[in-house]
């Protein structure tokens, strides 16, 4: 005879079956609701054996970073900085991906890619206009709900983030959280003024980081313009103000394929305290065993490794279990 917890769990999964024929964004907010609800329970059972929660911590996260490019959704992005003519047939954004935040080339059709990673073992995935901040326009919220819709992982978006209504009308498309970068350069009282709203665990400061002149110079509108701001004392004055998460970009290591930038990650979380996600050089599995060994790293952002399918992340998470990294699999 089934116990109570096996008739709950059919009982569950047979609504989750139903939501899903019914409406994919009800089933989405289920799924999200169930995982809050267990993540409380955790963290209420850690409260009571240990008395605190600095070493709660559910394992590292390794997330898939998804660069679009375009024009309100009606460019197509050839190869080596090229955007191509006016597509009359249909509106096309596509997936691209460069070195040292250049030389983009088209990958793959951004909703495709999403469903992949979806079910590919992702623990999340970071949705980046990357050139709606220097071309002054609006993100691409019709793709972001076809992304938000074909995915049940947490979802990160940035790009052409400058005002609150931007961060209202992403987290109406389906975002959980949302990433700012040249928007808070520009004015850095949103970043204050959105973690108010929304809460702090809504608010990522997306950095893009480069070295100039023996210092970490802070980057705006896609890693085009030197601020000329040292980006360690930005990153810090983004969590005083209520910054959740801090997304570190190094440009140098950007594609480049050689491991993670470990010297300017570690530079930043000596200065912060909030999670930490490393985007920016990994080439091999080895790359994120190394990063996880530094304190303060709490995941590991690539792109053209799993576009490319030079790494499968089921695999990864697998190896990184067998190193020792906790890992959420």
């Amino acid at each position: 005879m089934p116990c109570c917890a096996d008739l709950g769990k059919g009982l569950f999964n047979a609504l989750l079956m139903w939501l899903t024929k019914q409406n994919q964004l009800l089933h989405r907010l289920a799924v999200r609701l169930l995982s809050a609800r267990l993540f409380a329970i955790l963290l209420l059972l850690s409260v009571l054996l240990d008395g605190h929660t600095e070493n709660f911590h559910l394992g590292h996260r390794i997330g898939v970073g998804i660069g679009c490019a375009g024009d309100d959704g009606i460019h197509h992005i050839h190869s080596f900085d090229h955007l191509c003519k006016h597509c009359a047939v249909q509106p096309l954004v596509r997936v691209v991906k460069g070195t040292n935040f250049e030389g983009l080339r088209d990958m793959a059709d951004p909703v495709e890619m999403a469903r992949f990673y979806n079910e590919s073992g992702a623990d999340e995935l970071v949705f980046y206009d990357i050139t709606a901040s220097a071309e002054g326009r609006n993100l691409f919220t019709d793709i972001l709900r076809r992304v938000a819709g074909e995915i049940f992982i947490p979802l990160t978006v940035g790009g052409g983030i400058r005002t609150l209504e931007d961060f209202d009308r992403v987290l109406k498309c389906g975002a959980d959280k949302v990433s700012v970068n040249s928007g808070a350069i520009a004015d850095p009282a949103i970043i204050g003024a959105a973690a108010k709203k929304y809460g702090d665990q809504c608010v990522v400061l997306s950095m893009d980081v480069k070295r100039v002149d023996g210092q970490f110079r802070l980057f705006a509108k896609g890693g085009r313009e030197d601020t000329g701001i040292d980006a360690m004392e930005w990153a810090a004055r983004g969590v005083a103000d209520g910054a959740g998460e801090i997304v570190l970009n190094s440009i140098d290591t950007d594609g480049v394929k050689q491991g993670f930038d470990l010297e300017m990650l570690d530079a930043l979380a000596s200065r912060v305290s909030v999670p930490i996600i490393a985007s920016g050089g990994a080439g091999k599995m080895e790359d994120f065993a190394q990063l996880f060994t530094h304190p303060g790293i709490d995941a590991g952002l690539a792109a053209s490794i799993f576009h490319t399918r030079q790494v499968d992340i089921k695999e990864l998470k697998h190896y990184l279990r067998a190193q020792g990294v906790e890992m959420r699999i």
